[in-house]
């Protein structure tokens, strides 16, 4: 089509004519480009602003939940400069306990943070080989014992040769030393902690059982979920990150096993880390 003033033409394209559909299809997949590329911003925005909530997240839980034992820490190390046990040697070994106890805490409780924001980056990674794993089991036992109070009465149960697995010691030890502590964090009363190491169906399984308080059923789809806490009148008093079981989860699961629990409120919960042996014990 063709209009303009004497003198002067000007061409304006007609949905008929053979140009436009080219036209028209560019002008599409420009629109369509630029829709996915703010897509794609708008979703990363929304990434970086859910890892920046969950870091404030995680400072808020460390500077609460690391109050606790530094302040246990600062005064006991004041009463020793103050000699108060000056020449007490069994009471000095008591405060040695503690202080070990306590430090161990606040090592759990770092640990948990930088491998939540690690996972949380993208940037958690594991070390797979064949490990011994009544070894890792066995150091986050030892830590237990320093935490638990009397009326805790904590066993742990292995067979007496290796159980070899595919795994990554340090995180086995993470896991464990999880499960540890919240089986004697939520048994307030003591009770019976069991930690059992055996082999079954080609996997080796550890399992942590207590007696404790245990959980509703209603509120164990949250067990597992980043920061998901389960607070309830009987547990409140009891500190937590709410981070512990979900890090042991996504551990887990980079070495390729499974983390499950079987619990009821008012009787105990026993958690259930199964990983798959290595190709020698497996065959």
């Amino acid at each position: 089509m063709t209009w303009g003033e004497p003198g002067r033409t000007i061409m304006v394209p007609d949905a008929g004519m053979p140009g436009a559909g080219d036209v028209d299809g560019d002008g599409l997949g420009l629109v369509h480009e630029l829709t996915r590329r703010l897509e794609a911003l708008r979703r990363e925005g929304e990434r970086v602003a859910a890892l920046e909530e969950a870091k404030t997240k995680l400072l808020r839980l460390a500077s609460h939940e690391l109050r606790g034992p530094l302040a246990v820490v600062r005064g006991y190390v004041s009463m020793l400069r103050d000699g108060t046990f000056t020449d007490q040697a069994d009471q000095l070994q008591e405060v040695y306990a503690i202080l070990e106890a306590k430090a161990d805490q606040m090592d759990l409780l770092v640990t948990q943070m930088l491998e939540a924001a690690r996972l949380e980056e993208g940037h958690l990674r594991v070390d797979l080989r064949p490990i011994d794993l009544r070894e890792p089991v066995g150091e986050a036992f030892e830590r237990a014992r320093l935490v638990a109070l009397a009326e805790h009465a904590l066993s742990l149960q292995a067979p007496g040769r290796p159980v070899t697995v595919e795994a990554d010691a340090d995180r086995v030890t993470t896991i464990v030393a999880n499960l540890l502590d919240n089986a004697v964090k939520y048994s307030p009363l003591g009770g019976p902690v069991r930690c059992t190491v055996r082999v079954e169906r080609g996997r080796a399984l550890v399992e942590v059982r207590d007696r404790g308080l245990g959980i509703a059923a209603a509120d164990q789809t949250i067990l597992f979920t980043r920061f998901g806490r389960i607070e309830t009148p009987a547990n409140r008093h009891i500190n937590g990150t709410g981070l512990g079981l979900y890090l042991s989860r996504e551990l887990a699961q980079l070495q390729g096993g499974t983390l499950t629990a079987v619990s009821e409120a008012g009787r105990g919960s026993t958690f259930s880390l199964a990983l798959p042996l290595a190709p020698t014990a497996a065959g």
